[in-house]
């Protein structure tokens, strides 16, 4: 009726005109037709909120712009997660030539925020959700929206969101198959029904009238899974009814592997115990049932081992859940392929294990969960200046402060900016080296990780974040890691930055899949190195954006004061002026390969009889390696200095500094070799190549093998001159490039980014430039007085 009267409309008026003006009369039927269309169809925002869906997005919109509706009449807004992947650029490419696309930020990752963002940017009278990986396989989905919208502008649409994805492979069908069974999906859902009329719109409501949001409220951003549930149970509490119909079906792809599978269902089952908590009404048995199931394991193992009726009933139960997931498996078998009949049990259990774990997730995490809203910039307009940064650094140990990781965590944490800044010291194991200026710490002496006092400390350790308002939680080493990512998991409140400071030499395949799942609870990693970062993003599978490079760094000013000329240091060490000293400062374990280092010796002794070699450090293999000098007959050329609580004696005798490592971050001893003047030859792993210009400051060699080694340290020993060049330039690039000062400065600007505090030292770059400019020139001025 609207249209006929429209084109009559049209026809009057150019008949009326035909011997006016044309202009006149080409405006006039303008603005006619844009009424018209206006009142046919009604404007429709579709929000597609999106993270790493760089493979997907650019088909959704693809299928958005064929859409058989009028262009002028919809609009598609693409709200990013801060996306790791291309789908930032994919989306671009549309937006240049489609005005009706829009591309905004979301800042907050997760997809409930997302949704807001777009209905706040949004100007349409209708509002429909769409994920960013979804298939659209009707044209006409947008026509059907517009008249169901009309027919009756107080419901919310439903849809159904079957798993039927054009090109699963075969493991995804079987997804598809069990997620659409009442075993595998639930009772009270709507998502796979094909029929239409009128529902509850709590499961599966996806369209909404725009005025909803104003009555009813926006998505709800602490729940990061099972938002949309939560938001239409509230429309369905407010009186709103919900109509679905098979002509709205929007389709999804299903998880690729069991992992995946395992970590959607996770979600969906926190998600449940969060939605569960906020509205206790809607509980019913399908919900907890789940959790039952993954507490029945370990209850049903005990049992079998103590027998009695306790057995029996375990042994009931389970014996009627695999008969169900049979009877459901057949049945998908028999309608989708007799292929599925095999996959399809495994895949009920990780479905309904997953749900469970999250479920228990959620009533772990409820103690600890925020109760109040989150305070906004205006709700603290009467503090007189932002509070400082808590800083936790936790640690595995601290048994010294004056090697590898260690050292670093105690520079930082003694260097740090304590006008902006609180750090707090927490070690899982005992360790005496806990004082600090200014800073709290704590030590949890846990002897075992499988024991009750280490999930005591556990949950101690979240209730102290919590407590005390922690923002940051920087984790150091592999325990601490683990440890560490799950208290600031459960406390809810601190943001976990993880250190990688190593290439994961020790790392399993289940040390792989712990990571892979802990990177998702953690909110950002900082690398020692480029070479580091390359690695965790390769094997761990974390985004390059997510993850940052923090050279380590060494103290010009106290390290170059603590040099002393080198034929006195070497008078102190009871050895000849005139004898040519090759040393190595590492622990004495497999992975420093410290072996390779003794026979490259016995090889450059030959040559060379006279030169000495020193291996200063500590470590499990020290008997070993003296057997192999005993063995090569070398006793006499090489000495095991030991530990060293102070290493620069030993550099100020050095005529060479060698690290012979099989792996590498990136090393402290090849910063203190260059700070000594000392010219470096090492293995080209890890960060090694970052540090040493092959030729200027040092060389780099073969890991694993000693001729190499041995023939790069004799070319030295031959060349006075070379070894000198090479020393003074080693000295300028670290004074350069790898201050302590910068280190420290650029871990404080990260910490402000992610506490949403941006801007770094107070003094600004070009006064700690013109700081560290003063540092490197003090530093070469004292080291040119002692003749190092």
């Amino acid at each position: 009726m609207r249209r006929a009267v429209g084109r009559a409309i049209g026809q009057f008026l150019q008949w009326s005109c035909s011997a006016g003006d044309t202009g006149m009369e080409s405006r006039v039927l303008d603005g006619i037709a844009e009424r018209t269309e206006a009142e046919i169809y009604p404007f429709i925002s579709v929000v597609i909120p999106v993270r790493n869906e760089g493979s997907f997005i650019g088909g959704v919109i693809k299928s958005l712009l064929q859409q058989s509706y009028p262009a002028k009449r919809y609009e598609i807004i693409v709200v990013d997660g801060e996306s790791e992947d291309n789908t930032k650029e994919v989306v671009e490419t549309f937006t240049s030539q489609n005005p009706q696309i829009k591309l905004l930020r979301n800042p907050r990752r997760l997809s409930s925020a997302g949704k807001n963002i777009g209905v706040k940017n949004s100007r349409g009278e209708i509002i429909l959700f769409v994920d960013g990986h979804c298939y659209l396989p009707d044209i006409n989905l947008l026509r059907e929206v517009s008249r169901f919208y009309l027919r009756d502008a107080g419901r919310v649409l439903c849809r159904p969101q079957p798993l039927d994805f054009p090109g699963n492979n075969l493991f995804q069908r079987a997804v598809a198959g069990c997620r659409a069974t009442l075993w595998g999906h639930g009772l009270d859902s709507t998502i796979y029904t094909e029929k239409e009329g009128n529902v509850n719109p709590t499961s599966s409501g996806a369209i909404y009238p725009r005025r909803l949001f104003e009555e009813v409220g926006y998505i709800d951003e602490r729940f990061d899974a099972c938002e949309d549930v939560e938001f239409n149970y509230r429309c369905h509490r407010a009186g709103y009814k919900g109509l679905t119909s098979p002509k709205l079906k929007v389709c999804y792809q299903p998880r690729r592997n069991f992992f995946k599978l395992f970590q959607q269902m996770y979600r969906y089952g926190l998600g449940r115990f969060r939605f569960f908590t906020k509205h206790p009404l809607s509980f019913s048995l399908g919900q907890p049932a789940p959790a039952f199931l993954v507490l029945l394991l370990p209850f049903s193992g005990l049992a079998l081992f103590t027998g009695g009726p306790q057995a029996q009933i375990a042994l009931l139960v389970w014996a009627l859940y695999f008969l169900m997931t049979l009877v459901f498996s057949i049945s998908i078998a028999l309608k989708r392929g007799l292929a599925l009949l095999f996959l399809s049990p495994p895949i009920f259990f990780v479905i309904h294990f997953g749900l469970g774990c999250g479920f228990l997730g959620g009533i772990s995490e409820a103690p600890f969960r925020k109760k109040t809203k989150t305070p906004t910039s205006t709700d603290n307009r009467h503090q007189e200046g932002p509070s400082k940064v808590k800083v936790m650094f936790i640690i595995d140990s601290l048994p010294n402060t004056k090697a590898g990781t260690e050292k670093i965590v105690s520079s930082l944490i003694e260097r740090l900016d304590r006008e902006r800044f609180e750090p707090i010291l927490c070690c899982l194991h005992g360790s005496d080296n806990l004082r600090f200026r200014e800073c709290r710490s704590l030590n949890l002496r846990l002897r075992s990780f499988a024991s009750f006092r280490a999930l005591k400390g556990l949950f101690a350790l979240a209730r102290f974040l919590k407590k005390e308002k922690v923002d940051l939680l920087a984790t150091f080493f592999k325990n601490a890691n683990y440890f560490g990512t799950l208290a600031g998991r459960i406390s809810g409140r601190s943001k976990v930055i993880s250190n990688r400071r190593n290439l994961g030499y020790w790392q399993t395949g289940g040390d792989l899949l712990l990571l892979k799942i802990m990177n998702r609870w953690t909110d950002f990693v900082i690398a020692n190195c480029s070479a580091v970062r390359d690695t965790v993003v390769k094997k761990e599978g974390v985004g390059a954006p997510k993850i940052e490079v923090i050279y380590n760094g060494i103290g010009l000013d106290e390290s170059s004061r603590k040099l002393i000329p080198r034929e006195e240091a070497k008078r102190r060490l009871g050895i000849s002026p005139e004898t040519l000293l090759v040393g190595t400062l590492s622990n004495l374990r497999a992975v420093k390969a410290v072996d390779i280092f003794i026979k490259s010796a016995f090889v450059v002794s030959k040559k060379f009889p006279q030169t000495k070699f020193m291996i200063v450090g500590e470590g499990p293999q020290r008997r070993a390696l003296e057997t192999l000098v005993e063995r090569l007959g070398i006793k006499d050329r090489v000495i095991f200095a030991g530990g060293a609580a102070e290493v620069f004696p030993y550099l100020s005798a050095f005529d060479i500094g060698v690290l012979s490592s099989s792996s590498e971050g990136f090393s402290n001893s090849i910063l203190e070799y260059m700070l000594a003047g000392l010219p470096v030859v090492a293995t080209r792993v890890g960060g090694n190549p970052e540090i040493i210009s092959e030729g200027e400051n040092g060389y780099l060699v073969p890991p694993g093998e000693p001729q190499p080694l041995a023939e790069r340290i004799m070319a030295l020993l031959g060349d006075e001159r070379l070894r000198l060049s090479l020393g003074e330039n080693a000295r300028f690039k670290v004074a350069e490039n790898f201050s302590l000062k910068r280190m420290v400065a650029e871990f404080e600007s990260c910490f402000m980014r992610l506490c949403g505090r941006e801007g770094g030292a107070d003094d600004g770059d070009s006064d700690l430039q013109e700081r560290e400019a003063s540092v490197k020139e003090e530093s070469l001025i004292v080291l040119a007085e002692k003749g190092v």
